[in-house]
């Protein structure tokens, strides 16, 4: 899963923001090497399945220095 992200608002108080260039772009990787089903039951009597996983991930964060 990768993206970027962008940030526009608008302010009663500056008017509008014009939208500008991203200066953020993000990567998730995910490893996932074990994965279990399993029941449990709530407080109130309601039995739900759960997924448990155990695995890593890694964020990268990158800036475009040119646009702060």
């Amino acid at each position: 899963m990768s993206g970027n992200f962008m940030e526009i608002q608008e302010r009663p108080e500056f008017g509008e923001i014009e939208p500008q260039p991203s200066t953020l772009s993000c990567e998730v990787e995910t490893v996932v090497r074990s994965m279990k089903w399993r029941k449990v039951e709530g407080t109130d009597g309601v039995v739900v399945k759960m997924v448990e996983a155990t695995g890593s991930f890694t964020i990268k964060i990158r800036v475009n220095k040119e646009n702060i």
